[in-house]
């Protein structure tokens, strides 16, 4: 059974029933049916109205930080740059069947890094090589133009490897990012110092609170080296 609706636009007075009115013809129903659905629609609000006048909503969850990376693991597969954006190191390739020191700094330029850590590996370097290391590299969560412009202040050429962390990769996946938001902007890395070889962890010296210069110094690590 087909019944017969008329809809006129109240909002503005009739001059003409016929052009003010859309007349359309559907399956009849009852009042009840009819103000039901009516009702149910009303309480049903639509994707846009439903944000307007609301803050997004946001997820309960939280990301839970990966485990600080320990001796005897495996050093994880990230990408590093050197020099420039179109020259990336794979850290499989930097440690495959080498022994390597690794060192982490809160970020390039700084004072701490610029005057002692990275300098004293840089001192340090043929020493260290002489203990059975085949390279140094530091690694920073700056871009890599920034670094390669340190390395170049820092004369670290043929002494010391200085890579970015650009996308901060390799730091989270080993458990070392460090909230430098108040200081430097971002999310960079803890100080350390790691012996690689052949791309397993041999020794790890993180300093206690991310930042300082004790633990991770390239004249502690020879003295560790020396001995062994």
């Amino acid at each position: 059974m087909m019944c017969e609706l008329v809809f006129v636009n109240a909002a503005v007075p009739p001059r003409n029933h016929d052009a003010l009115s859309v007349t359309m013809r559907a399956p009849c129903l009852r009042w009840s049916q009819w103000a039901g659905r009516r009702l149910a629609l009303s309480l049903t609000p639509s994707p846009a109205s439903a944000c307007v006048g609301r803050a997004p909503s946001r997820s309960l969850a939280t990301s839970t930080p990966l485990a600080m990376i320990k001796v005897g693991d495996k050093l994880p597969e990230a990408t590093l740059f050197e020099d420039s954006p179109a020259n990336s190191v794979k850290t499989s390739d930097l440690c495959k069947g080498k022994r390597v020191i690794l060192i982490g700094v809160p970020g390039a330029f700084t004072p701490a890094c610029s005057q002692t850590h990275l300098p004293g590996y840089i001192k340090e370097a043929d020493t260290l090589k002489a203990t059975g290391v085949d390279e140094i590299v530091c690694m920073a969560v700056n871009d890599p133009f920034v670094t390669a412009g340190w390395a170049k202040a820092q004369g670290a050429e043929g002494k010391v490897r200085i890579l970015s962390d650009v996308k901060r990769e390799l730091t989270s996946a080993m458990g070392m990012d460090f909230d430098l938001s108040d200081i430097l902007g971002t999310v960079r890395c803890k100080r350390f110092s790691m012996v690689l070889q052949d791309g397993v962890v041999e020794s790890l010296d993180v300093e206690p609170d991310g930042k300082g210069l004790s633990c991770s110094l390239a004249d502690v690590l020879a003295k560790k080296l020396a001995k062994k």
